[in-house]
């Protein structure tokens, strides 16, 4: 029966139609949840009703229950696009890459003039590294949407895969143009910031002054604008006035309070993923060693080294997938109790690990096809999960970039990170947190060392082609010159590292904490009082 005809024939389907389409998005929570459920528990084949309890389930971050449903309502009726593109995004929002570039393709295909279907899959081609790809779908959306705060939403992305994938120019003129919008002010300054060198005496520069004597009442929007305007004299050589506005702009945020957090994190792993675990787990693991992990301190090279990576004919990088950490976060919930290690390896020997494996590497092949030996995926934080992905994949490699933790730390201080790097707001806090990083890569490497290149920032930009010659032979990878060539490679960036992989490897970012070191006080004490040294390179 089609849906028309029941809500012709069936006044109760109607009824119950009515009343949860018209509380899911509009009554509170608890009533949307309650309408969707009496609805889809009195027609639980209708997919409708599954579709509209999905979304009341997502509006209550139930996620795993929004996408049963969500699944259902799909299967139920595969010939309808809103149905694809509501589960597509979910498992794009979820990073499930390989289930949700089918469904997003449906959609379109289904209903090319639904610009949400198109915004996603400009999402997700963003998400995998292939922003010229992103492009043609932004600009569909662009082209269908209406104005309104979502439209501007969508052309802040549209500008950011510009910038991504250096149209620089075009790039600059959205960002103007969204200067004058409230919710994207303090952004737009900051991106045209990193698009161009500019200097104090700029109009950017006179532009964030005007704007920063009518910020006084918004402390994130302050904060912003301070920092822009601190990199402006940093461009300058004006050092101690750009970290004396860096400074006045992170005093305005809250720190991450991880002084405590980073060495529990650390003493909590290495009580999971113990040596005893670790070895017995060895042979239940997947013998692949495509997984190629690009690790370590944000600013400390993860960039330009998974773009020299990537530019060998035998690497694919995907950019910074997040699937690998939700899994192995997932995983040590699963095994948390006393016994877990006795259990861990019992389910090993009946190939949980395995499986885990095949499936990471059904993601890859959906990326990257079969053809590079390695997919390069670079992020950063994932040091903290190799003890999972070494269970999972034996073979598998990683690089870990290392940095002096002041250069590091500096250029960390004055970019506009996101939250998850709130302990670079303070310098006490950022020490505790490369030290425990430090730790943690220790304890790895005692575990599992022959898995790991240790590369240092230093080595690679004043000794380039000998540290790359070195980092190939560890991946038993032919010379290729195109890895010295990687700048000229059109692959998607989306970091802060953008215009600094757009050109040579140059030195000039090598100790330029001495510019600041007057100002690094507290940073070196806490550093100090760890006995730590950074080795001279």
């Amino acid at each position: 029966m089609s849906f028309a005809f029941k809500m012709a024939l069936d006044p109760r389907f109607a009824k119950l139609f009515k009343q949860a389409t018209a509380d899911v998005d509009g009554s509170s929570l608890k009533v949307a949840l309650t309408s969707t459920q009496v609805f889809v528990a009195a027609y639980p084949q209708d997919a409708e009703a599954n579709y509209l309890s999905a979304r009341a389930l997502l509006r209550a971050d139930r996620f795993s229950e929004a996408i049963k449903f969500a699944e259902k309502a799909v299967a139920l009726s595969p010939e309808n696009a809103n149905y694809d593109f509501f589960l597509g995004r979910l498992y794009l929002d979820f990073e499930l890459y390989e289930f949700a570039a089918p469904l997003l393709r449906n959609a379109i295909v289904k209903r090319p003039d639904d610009f949400r279907s198109q915004c996603a899959m400009a999402d997700f081609l963003m998400a995998i590294g292939k922003g010229h790809e992103a492009r043609k779908h932004f600009e569909t959306a662009l082209s269908q949407m209406p104005e309104g705060d979502m439209k501007s939403a969508v052309q802040f992305n549209y500008a950011k895969c510009l910038e991504f994938t250096s149209a620089i120019d075009d790039a600059e003129n959205i960002y103007l143009h969204l200067g004058a919008d409230k919710n994207f002010s303090k952004m737009s300054f900051d991106r045209r910031a990193n698009l161009r060198k500019h200097l104090p005496t700029s109009e950017l520069a006179a532009e964030i002054n005007l704007k920063l004597l009518n910020a006084t009442a918004d402390p994130s929007l302050k904060s912003e604008l301070l920092l822009t305007l601190g990199n402006l004299y940093n461009n300058s050589k004006d050092y101690d006035r750009a970290f004396e506005l860096w400074s006045e702009s992170r005093s305005l945020r809250k720190t991450g309070r991880f002084l405590d957090l980073g060495q529990n994190i650390v003493e909590l792993n290495k009580a999971f993923y113990t040596t005893e675990l670790l070895a017995a787990t060895e042979k239940h693991g997947h013998d692949s060693d495509r997984p190629l992990f690009v690790v370590g301190m944000p600013r400390s090279g993860t960039t330009l080294t998974a773009q020299i990576l990537d530019a060998h004919s035998q690497c694919y990088g995907v950019g910074e997938l997040g699937r690998v950490g939700k899994l192995a976060n997932a995983f040590n919930q699963q095994y948390n109790e006393p016994n877990h290690v006795a259990k861990i390896i019992s389910n090993a020997e009946t190939g949980e690990l395995r499986g885990r494996a095949e499936e990471t590497l059904k993601l890859y092949t959906i990326l990257a096809g079969d053809g590079a030996k390695y997919v390069v995926d670079k992020t950063p934080i994932q040091y903290l999960n190799l003890g999972y992905v070494h269970m999972c994949f034996p073979k598998a490699k990683f690089i870990h970039c290392q940095r002096h933790p002041a250069d590091s730390f500096v250029s960390t201080f004055q970019n506009a990170m996101n939250e998850q790097h709130r302990y670079g707001y303070n310098q006490e806090e950022y020490a505790q947190t490369y030290l425990a990083k430090d730790a943690m890569m220790k304890y790895w490497q005692s575990n599992f060392g022959e898995c790991i290149f240790d590369l240092h920032y230093e080595k690679l930009v004043s000794r380039p082609e000998e540290t790359v010659r070195e980092l190939l032979q560890f991946l038993e990878l032919p010379w290729e010159e195109n890895c010295m060539r990687f700048f000229e490679t059109a692959t998607t960036v989306k970091t802060f590292s953008n215009n600094q992989v757009r050109q040579p490897i140059y030195t000039s970012s090598v100790y330029r904490w001495k510019n600041y070191e007057k100002h690094l006080g507290p940073l070196f004490a806490a550093l100090k009082a760890a006995n730590f040294e950074y080795p001279e390179i």
